[in-house]
């Protein structure tokens, strides 16, 4: 053990960045890496924690603990060693691609959106590091040569996300008004890069990954009832790319300037979210496992204080560490009730499911009492207007969209499931000319689902009823919320999986329209319905987020709802009454 004490003690190791020189790239040693952290704790490091051995570096974290942290090493690498990987990809020189962006947004108006970024999307996504920016103050006038110091990945992704408001900016709406913003290339610019990433993961390509995630809907794809495939797989492929540079490991203690500390612990936190909340949304299992990281929660020294002259001090620590919470909930949420083991055990199983389900909404009602109170009644009436108290819509909107999935999975239980069709196997095809055309399967027994209370069953009925009720008061409140939602909380940042939180509302009112337990509950259910096809057609156009939860609703109501499910009587009843 001596050689460990004969290297420089962490505590005196230099503070370096890992991420500011263009010439290398750098990788986590992980603990069952075959590098092997615990052998190369051995290895004699300078006093910047570095050791080279030939055209590979070794780089010490340093202050890393040893009792409950694991040594962090990085292995460096110079640029070359992925040049050829990279030229067999096809993918472009970062010169080609920084002229290309210059191209389409000259250095003048680049200032100005890089100021709408910092306004709008900033206090939601706080990725960028501003004191290496040299941003003290949102509104800072940023001298020309700041956009040198952002990489052409980050830049692109940066104009990408505020290009939307431009209308902000007098001179940027002017400029885009006389010729289409080209959004599409600068997107494209961002997905090129982001792909490269596979070769040299570097911190600037996660940062702009988590703002492609979240790149505005086009017009054009605003109906389209579910996302690119490919929109899970750069999840996946981002949360690969944070893994290799180890921001997934709590780096306080690590050797580097505590700008890039604070940058890295908010960048993990943003893709944290993402995480959780596509898993959730997208029905996938979560790519972060909870046993794999280990950054703490967010705290003051984190963020950098900022004055915004129109509204005076503001926290913009509150938005994304609220948003932070719920995520942290968001995976309770999947990892309970929706997990594959979890379904399979919870939907037949009412009483279980009520266990599960009860602390969960205690959390969510203690996340929303903790809120100031301000913030409480902006969730409670809908109201937005801008205070130095009031959250963001899109952050009440993810409390409600948490709560409709804790009362969806409870209305799965109360009804029983038909049973599966007859499958029948047929023998290996022969010789004799079998096609496959001439299987039969046996559809046409296939009984109706059973939606009715059982009568005789008096314990379980009551319940049903009662939860189906609390259920009927949550989708009426989500919609009250909705509704009461003015234009200027649409115009704000929203993330890009509110798409899939309107659909999964549409679905949720559906469940509680055919699964009504009686005649009243369902004329309740069609109601909110009713309410709630409203708001989709009086809102989608101006805001196409919500054509998501307009498409899921029209395609499995457009013909009628007795065409597409099998319905109960009274529930029949309930559609045709007109009083």
């Amino acid at each position: 053990m001596a050689d460990i004490f004969s290297t420089p003690a962490p505590s005196t190791q230099i503070s370096q960045s890992l991420d500011n020189v263009e010439d290398v790239y750098y990788q986590l040693a992980g603990a069952s890496s075959d590098a092997d952290p615990w052998l190369l704790r051995h290895c004699r490091f300078d006093d910047f924690g570095s050791l080279r051995l030939f055209r590979v570096q070794i780089r010490n974290a340093g202050g890393v603990p040893t009792r409950d942290k694991i040594p962090a090493h990085f292995l460096v690498g110079d640029r070359d060693v992925y040049d050829s990987a990279r030229l067999e990809a096809g993918v472009a020189h970062d010169g080609d691609l920084r002229e290309e962006l210059a191209s389409l947004v000259p250095p003048d108006i680049g200032l100005r959106i890089l100021r709408l970024f910092m306004k709008h999307v900033f206090p939601l996504l706080p990725i960028i590091s501003r004191s290496r920016l040299g941003l003290d103050k949102l509104d800072d006038a940023a001298p020309a040569q700041i956009l040198n110091r952002i990489s052409t990945p980050l830049l692109a992704a940066i104009y990408g996300s505020a290009l939307p408001f431009a209308s902000e900016d007098s001179y940027v709406f002017l400029a885009t008004s006389h010729s289409k913003a080209p959004l599409a290339q600068i997107w494209s610019i961002v997905h090129k890069s982001v792909v490269r990433g596979i070769h040299s993961p570097r911190l600037y390509l996660v940062q702009a990954a988590l703002l492609y995630i979240h790149r505005p809907v086009q017009e054009e794809h605003s109906y389209a009832i579910t996302d690119a495939a490919s929109m899970w797989s750069i999840i996946g492929l981002t949360v690969g790319m944070a893994h290799s540079l180890g921001l997934n490991l709590e780096c306080r203690s690590f050797g580097m300037p505590d700008e890039e500390k604070r940058v890295r612990r908010r960048v993990w936190w943003a893709l944290y979210c993402e995480d959780k909340w596509a898993s959730l949304l997208f029905g996938r299992p979560p790519y972060i496992r909870s046993s794999e990281w280990d950054v703490s929660e967010l705290e003051d020294a984190d963020f950098y204080s900022t004055f915004l002259p129109d509204h005076g001090t503001v926290d913009l620590q509150q938005p994304f560490r609220e948003m932070a919470r719920l995520a942290v909930i968001a995976e309770s949420v999947q990892d309970k009730l929706y997990s594959l083991r979890a379904s399979q055990r919870l939907a037949v199983d009412l009483s279980a499911s009520l266990a599960v389900a009860k602390p969960l909404l205690d959390t969510l009602g203690g996340w929303r009492a903790s809120l100031p109170t301000n913030s409480s009644q902006t969730a409670q009436h809908g109201d937005t207007s801008q205070s130095q108290t009031h959250l963001p819509a899109t952050i009440h909107n993810a409390y409600w969209i948490l709560l409709v999935y804790v009362w969806r999975a409870l209305l799965r239980a109360t009804v029983r499931s038909s049973d599966p069709p007859v499958v029948i196997h047929m023998q290996e095809p022969s010789d004799s000319g079998y096609l496959a055309e001439d299987m039969h399967w046996r559809f046409d027994y296939l009984p109706e689902m059973d939606v009715r209370v059982e009568e005789d069953a008096n314990d379980n009925s009551h319940i049903v009823r009662e939860l189906h009720e609390a259920a009927l008061t949550c989708a009426s409140n989500v919609l009250d919320f909705l509704s009461g939602l003015d234009y200027s909380a649409f115009n704000g940042f929203w993330h890009s999986w509110s798409r899939k939180g309107f659909a999964s509302i549409s679905s949720f009112l559906l469940s509680l329209l055919i699964q009504a337990p009686d005649f009243p509950k369902a004329i309740k259910a069609k109601a909110l319905l009713d309410k709630w096809q409203q708001l989709l057609r009086q809102r989608h156009k101006s805001f196409p987020f919500f054509s998501q939860g307009k498409v899921r609703l029209d395609s499995l109501s457009w013909s009628g709802l007795g065409g597409a499910f099998n319905l109960a009587t009274h529930v029949q009843q309930a559609l045709q009454h007109t009083g």
